[in-house]
């Protein structure tokens, strides 16, 4: 596994993911429900985007407990991005001191 880890310069995809992601009107104008399955109270759509660097987006969510679970997307060149959400606290305020990183034994850090 590689890490990498950006100091300075946030990748232009993660830049673009949070800009969607933080302003409901602009998901809704980026994104299209191209199809969705569900398998009790969990429901995951499909997403379709004009949005050239990501070419597949996936959205798992709770509908009972209205929790997002779980957000994968295949960049341009094909890598698989997956991010699994757990004890989701909406609105709460938070410090960096909040996160950290530790990487495992065999990870190779790239710092940029």
């Amino acid at each position: 596994r590689k890490v990498t880890i950006f100091k300075k310069n946030i990748p232009p995809l993660i830049v673009s993911l949070n800009n969607i992601f933080s302003n409901a009107e602009k998901f809704n104008k980026e994104f299209k429900v191209a199809s969705f399955t569900k398998d009790g109270d969990i429901q995951t759509y499909n997403l379709k985007t004009s949005n050239k660097s990501i070419k597949d987006l996936k959205l798992k969510t709770d509908v009972k407990k209205l929790d997002i679970l779980e957000l994968s997307f295949t960049d341009d060149i094909d890598t698989k991005t997956t991010i699994q959400f757990s004890n989701l606290k909406l609105n709460n305020k938070f410090s960096n001191t909040d996160f950290s990183f530790s990487p495992e034994k065999n990870d190779e850090v790239v710092k940029e």
